[in-house]
């Protein structure tokens, strides 16, 4: 296998040669960049040599022309495959921590941080936490969490929860929170599921990160509930857990141990996920509702059966896949798709959530189609529990409807006229505002008045 590539980022002569020798002796190729310009410069050239891409980047903060903060948010906006970042600095632990947190942000694949001066023991220990594994029937590879580190890390406490909040596109107000798995490494790193599954999935522990973050979750949640925050709290489920016959019953114990009602909880299933058996699927997910447990199709219209799944399986929630929002406004195939998305939910009585929501733009565009949810950086990154607590204490939605639209998005299928000239969707609001409509009865009992 060929070597593993660094990309060493440090305006000090001295601490570049130190980490190429470092590196180079552990058998690491290793490339060097004087400030964030030229590690940009590096990264455009690897764009040329096939696969090899740097693994890694090590960064100072402290650089002329553009800095570690600045080269962070410019990592994190380019497209493709972006190496896993180590942050090192001799500012202080304050600069480091922003540094963290910025890296965090922007979702970056954050190993760790140290300060200097460098020691050999704590890059190669922080490096060692990350393999690189071919793609089967591919010449990529891509990087992943080590076996040792998967299973040490899951005995301990690596695997943790960030929170990312749902907004009431009616109101403005917090409807739920989603929990999304993080891993922290050794030194302080925050990694992402893309990092850390596939090593779950290839030792056969997917079951075992959905049940830990399952009991954080429900464990925050309880402390939330406890100081007046009833909210909803939505927790991703693999394929395998719902091929599991023993899933429900350990959803129903988990909810009597923390004692959340079931009507709070949302589990998550993402579209793309291959239900082996299906039988089997629609028994588990069947005796789910049964509790009382919401059921959300994410990612819609990312897989193959958006339509079988919604047929064939209890779900009360559809999730738009994030990309049609975010191509909206400039392809129209996916504003259609993303309209019929939100359609499709409201004449099944089922809510709807639109993912990816970036810009006021975006968001104004989820309300004027009126959807249930929605969720994205606009309102609120995904947080740790101790400042999602604090953001929740704090959170005002009322700016949120001053910026919602209230015009109709551009027209589409979804508003064919009549012989009056007016749309169908245009019939129906002014139907609803005179009272001759009444309102789904399915649609207002899932916009519970409790998370309101």
């Amino acid at each position: 296998m060929a070597k593993k590539r660094v990309l060493v980022v440090d305006d000090s002569h001295t601490q570049r040669v130190i980490l190429d020798t470092i590196l180079t002796k552990a058998g690491y190729d290793v490339v060097c960049a004087e400030d964030g310009e030229e590690a940009l410069l590096e990264l455009d050239d690897q764009l040329f040599i096939g696969d090899c891409h740097f693994n890694y980047m090590i960064m100072d903060i402290a650089m002329p022309k553009l800095d570690g903060y600045g080269l962070i948010r410019k990592l994190a906006r380019r497209k493709g495959r972006r190496p896993a970042v180590i942050l090192m600095s001799d500012k202080g632990q304050p600069i480091l921590d922003t540094a963290v947190e910025l890296a965090s942000a922007y979702g970056l694949t954050l190993m760790g941080a140290i300060s200097k001066p460098i020691r050999a023991s704590e890059i190669e220990t922080l490096m060692d936490e990350l393999v690189q594994v071919r793609q089967r029937d591919k010449d990529a590879s891509f990087t992943c969490l080590a076996g040792s580190s998967f299973l040490a890390g899951l005995a301990g406490d690596a695997l943790t929860v960030a929170y990312q909040p749902k907004i009431a596109c009616e109101n403005g107000k917090v409807a739920g929170a989603e929990c999304l798995a993080r891993w922290r490494t050794s030194r302080g790193g925050i990694l992402s599921p893309a990092v850390f599954l596939p090593t779950a999935r290839k030792m056969g522990y997917l079951s075992g990160v959905t049940h830990k973050i399952l009991m954080q979750g429900l464990s925050d949640y309880k402390e939330w509930h406890r100081e007046g925050h009833t909210i909803g709290l939505c927790i991703n489920i693999t394929a395998s857990d719902a091929c599991d016959l023993a899933f429900a019953d350990f959803v129903r114990d988990l909810l009597a141990e923390y004692q959340v009602a079931p009507e709070h909880l949302t589990l998550e299933l993402t579209e793309s996920e291959l239900v082996e058996d299906m039988a089997i699927g629609m028994e588990v997910l069947g005796r789910l509702r049964l509790l009382g447990v919401d059921l959300a199709l994410d990612d819609f219209g990312a897989g193959f059966d958006p339509f079988l799944r919604l047929n064939n399986m209890p779900f009360s929630e559809l999730k738009s896949d994030q990309p049609f929002l975010q191509n909206a406004a400039v392809n129209n195939r996916s504003r259609i798709i993303l309209e019929m998305s939100v359609e499709m939910a409201r004449r099944m009585n089922i809510a709807s959530t639109c993912e990816g929501v970036e810009t006021a733009d975006q968001w104004q565009r989820i309300c004027a189609l009126g959807a249930t949810y929605g969720q994205g950086h606009f309102m609120a990154a995904p947080m740790l529990a101790p400042d999602f607590k604090n953001w929740l204490s704090e959170w005002d939605g009322g700016h949120l409807l001053q910026k919602r639209s209230t015009s109709v998005p551009p027209r589409s299928y979804l508003d064919s006229e009549t012989s009056d000239g007016r749309s169908d969707r245009t019939r129906a609001q002014q139907s609803y505002r005179k009272g001759a409509v009444s309102p789904e009865p399915a649609v207002q009992s899932h916009r519970r008045t409790d998370l309101l």
